[in-house]
């Protein structure tokens, strides 16, 4: 009753322990394994707190599976949402074209997941939020819109597909082949 699983995941860190709405004392965190052995955020209390004492705890960051990193770039969010949190087969270099167009364009993001959306309308909102579009039948599943670094956008689009475009902005100019 006094060790806590924050999240399922490593984290970079838990900022604040209210309990009951109250800032806690006696507290500590750390980065551990669960007993499947998958990485998981742990709070630690030196006392137990009440059965019906309302805990929650703010941290920030979680890390690569892998590396250890703290996962800032979209990409890295993309891959761990599918591949780790959703049981997706998906590599990690599938993003690779996606990750150095945030890279180069400085696109960082943080938040949290809401696991009552589907994958698909996560992957949305989180390239909509950085300008970017997602889609599970592109190669590489998302590119910063329009084009990404190098200005100009290039898909091989299959021919089953119907394609249509559209746009409001007179300065885009689109080659179609």
């Amino acid at each position: 009753r006094k060790v806590f699983v924050w999240a399922d995941h490593a984290s970079e860190g838990i900022d604040e322990v209210l309990v009951n709405g109250l800032p806690a004392g006696g507290w500590s965190w750390r980065n551990d394994q669960d007993t499947t052995g998958r990485p998981v955020t742990i709070v630690e209390f030196l006392s137990p707190p009440a059965d019906n004492d309302v805990l929650i705890a703010r941290g920030r960051g979680k890390l690569h599976p892998r590396t250890g990193e703290k996962m800032t770039n979209p990409a890295a969010v993309l891959w761990d949402l599918h591949a780790n949190i959703c049981k997706n087969p998906i590599a990690e270099s599938a993003l690779d074209q996606f990750r150095v167009e945030c890279d180069v364009l400085g696109i960082n993001i943080a938040g949290s997941i809401d696991e009552s959306k589907t994958i698909q309308s996560l992957s949305r909102e989180i390239c909509a939020n950085v300008g970017a579009v997602f889609s599970p039948d592109c190669i590489g599943l998302a590119r910063v819109y329009p084009g990404g670094y190098t200005g100009v956008s290039r898909e091989t689009i299959d021919y089953r597909f119907e394609l249509s475009c559209a746009s409001q902005r007179a300065s885009i100019v689109n080659s179609i082949t």
